[in-house]
């Protein structure tokens, strides 16, 4: 199917540089297989799904263990989530706006957050 295509290219590049097509078309194409997907590889599959906050979710943040998932939303609560089985731990609220970003300390004893009610608010995890 590709062949006319391939061939009018070709034949079009020969005129425009004066080469005669014969000389062309005895040059052998070879396809780069390097970056192809190859059969064997598996798809990629949704491992988990979590529900809960009531408006877009804006902030994620994983514990330095990564243990502990955290996410933040337009509905102005923060949800701490076990990251191996999805279990909703805890859920933190007291930001009068959006989430706006969240982030934990190395020791993972406090949870930072910022919010569009121009607030930072410091978390016991």
């Amino acid at each position: 199917m590709k062949s006319p295509i391939l061939f009018k290219t070709l034949t079009l590049l020969s005129l425009f540089l004066l080469i005669p097509f014969s000389m062309i078309a005895n040059v052998p194409v070879i396809a780069n297989t390097l970056n192809t997907p190859t059969n064997t590889e598996q798809p990629k599959r949704l491992k988990r799904t979590l529900s809960g906050h009531t408006a877009p979710v804006r902030a994620l943040t994983l514990s330095a263990s990564g243990q502990v998932l955290a996410s933040g939303s337009d509905d102005k609560t923060i949800k701490l989530w076990n990251a191996t089985t999805g279990a909703l731990l805890y859920t933190l609220t007291g930001h009068r706006e959006g989430i706006k970003s969240i982030v934990f300390t190395p020791d993972e004893q406090t949870l930072i957050s910022t919010s569009f009610d121009n607030t930072i608010k410091f978390w016991n995890t």
